[in-house]
């Protein structure tokens, strides 16, 4: 049930249904959800840590709110991080099995995409990256990047509804996956980078259309 509830909530953030700052009412998530309080407070404390909701002593959850300083902070330590691992990964050596997954995740993305479904392209833009950073191999390095890109979901799922951000996206991806194909790690790592950063400018550029 907890991972019924925090799929649930989770969705509810991505898609706007629950905006930043939201106060988050187990009740009432309960009678939403047709769940109990437990599994949804379990979820909402699993949802803390991954960046999507805060608490507060006494006042309970909210939905995230993250400072354009946060997001800065966040996207460096990503960048500095995630071509770090993709680099480790092709020297340990990726496989057959492992490139056909992320493959099948893109193409996934580019049916997600066709049908405009954004919550279901942002949940297999996370699922791409983390199965990419965890073929190196480093449970310290896949937590860290866990931390860091669980707490910038906010601002990523975000940079999802500049115009043309996700074409692009998915063709980085494609192109990431071709150079793992073909033991590239040091043009991988740059493009991995520059993906980052790209990233980065879709964001700011939400950003600068909502203010």
């Amino acid at each position: 049930m907890t991972s019924r509830a925090y799929s649930a909530i989770r969705r509810l953030v991505i898609d706007g249904s629950l905006q930043p700052g939201d106060r988050l009412n187990v009740r009432v998530l309960g009678e939403r959800l047709g769940l109990s309080a437990t599994p949804v407070k379990a979820a909402l404390s699993a949802l803390a840590h991954d960046g999507f909701v805060a608490s507060e002593p006494r006042r309970g959850f909210h939905v995230t709110v993250l400072r354009d300083q946060d997001v800065r902070e966040l996207f460096q330590l990503r960048e500095a991080l995630e071509p770090y691992a993709v680099r480790l990964a092709v020297v340990e050596g990726i496989d057959a099995a492992a490139l056909a997954e992320l493959r099948g995740l893109a193409a996934e993305q580019r049916e997600a995409a066709r049908q405009r479904d954004r919550a279901s392209y942002n949940d297999l833009n996370l699922t791409f990256h983390r199965t990419l950073w965890r073929l190196a191999g480093n449970s310290r390095l896949d937590r860290l990047m866990d931390d860091v890109v669980g707490q910038m979901s906010l601002a990523t799922t975000f940079t999802s509804q500049a115009p043309g951000r996700i074409d692009h996206a998915i063709g980085e991806h494609e192109a990431i996956i071709d150079l793992c194909e073909e033991a590239e790690p040091e043009k991988l790592a740059r493009l991995v980078a520059r993906h980052v950063r790209d990233s980065y400018a879709a964001y700011l550029q939400m950003v600068s259309w909502e203010a």
